[in-house]
């Protein structure tokens, strides 16, 4: 399990954080 990457958890991550800064810049 240590090998396996959460590159579906980044991918997730960096969506809801760049929807988060559209909505404090909206």
């Amino acid at each position: 399990m240590a090998e396996q990457k959460p590159t579906h958890l980044t991918r997730e991550g960096l969506k809801h954080y760049q929807e988060r800064l559209e909505y404090l810049k909206g």
